[in-house]
């Protein structure tokens, strides 16, 4: 699920269409529900709300990344890409 997720991210980025975004992160959101400890569904996540924000210009999808990354941060501050993608 995590795979197909980051798919549709990126044919979001290629189509610049909110409703892939939008799935993608209906996709992950459920899949970090089931499986909370899963590293990689949960920077996809970020990235996809980050992606979506700077489509939409909304800020609580920015914020909503922002929150995840900080997490990620917290449980290995040594992710040089959550600290990249957070700047």
């Amino acid at each position: 699920l995590v795979n197909y997720a980051m798919a549709l991210d990126l044919l979001g980025d290629l189509t610049d269409e909110e409703s892939l975004y939008e799935k993608a992160i209906e996709i992950l959101s459920h899949v970090v529900q089931a499986s909370p400890e899963s590293l990689a569904a949960r920077y996809q996540l970020a990235l996809s709300a980050s992606h979506l924000g700077e489509l939409t210009s909304d800020a609580s999808s920015y914020e909503k990344a922002i929150e995840i990354l900080k997490e990620l941060l917290q449980e290995d501050p040594d992710d040089e890409q959550a600290w990249s993608d957070l700047g």
